[in-house]
């Protein structure tokens, strides 16, 4: 594994070798294997308020375990689960390459960079929160360098633009919080700018 830090932490990139990807693809499989598991469980376990019987219960684990399928015998949707595993694999290996996206900058959806460092045991924005990341996403717009973005942070101040949903007055309830996550933002950059792009300045 090969982690190629950026300027913008939210754009580095994590390279996969074939023993990486190897781990990678296990780790998806057992997080399936685990999934089965949860929902076999919950099928067998009896409810009061539901009148299905063991037999039927029985039926519906093995339906829910589908052995067939983890076992290759028969596909769904088209694919093996083989097929499946390796399609995933392919699919988190370049989201590992790409830019930090979803609910950990504020997003309202998965970082699926986030859930393939999870599964391979890596953070690259370590105690980065997801409203200081969305400072610093904004902190490189335009092109800015990391240190030209830690400057910007230094001086943050969310400024106003009109919009009839969203009155000034509710607008300014938000300033306070805003600038201290700004100031969180700017404290974790410094830091990761010393700790990676130090030895740029010597």
């Amino acid at each position: 594994m090969r982690i190629l830090w950026a300027e913008n932490p939210l754009e580095t990139r994590v390279e996969l070798d074939s023993a990486d990807r190897d781990l990678l693809r296990e780790r998806l499989r057992v997080e399936h294997l685990q999934n089965l598991l949860f929902s076999t469980y919950f099928v067998l376990k009896p409810r009061e308020e539901a009148q299905i019987t063991a037999e039927d219960r029985v039926e519906g684990a093995l339906l829910a375990l589908d052995l067939d399928y983890i076992f290759d015998d028969v596909s769904r949707d088209g694919k093996s689960f083989s097929e499946r595993l390796d399609e995933q694999v392919t699919y988190y290996t370049q989201a590992l390459i790409e830019k930090h996206d979803g609910d950990c900058v504020c997003f309202p959806c998965s970082c699926m960079k986030c859930y393939a460092e999870t599964l391979l045991g890596i953070d690259t924005n370590k105690g980065l929160g997801k409203h200081p990341a969305t400072k610093i996403n904004a902190a490189f717009n335009e092109g800015r360098t990391i240190d030209e973005a830690v400057e910007w942070l230094s001086r943050y101040q969310p400024t106003y633009t009109h919009n009839p949903n969203w009155p000034e007055q509710e607008w300014q309830k938000h300033v306070s919080r805003w600038i201290e996550e700004g100031k969180r933002a700017h404290t974790w950059l410094v830091v990761y700018r010393d700790e990676h792009f130090a030895g740029d300045k010597q």
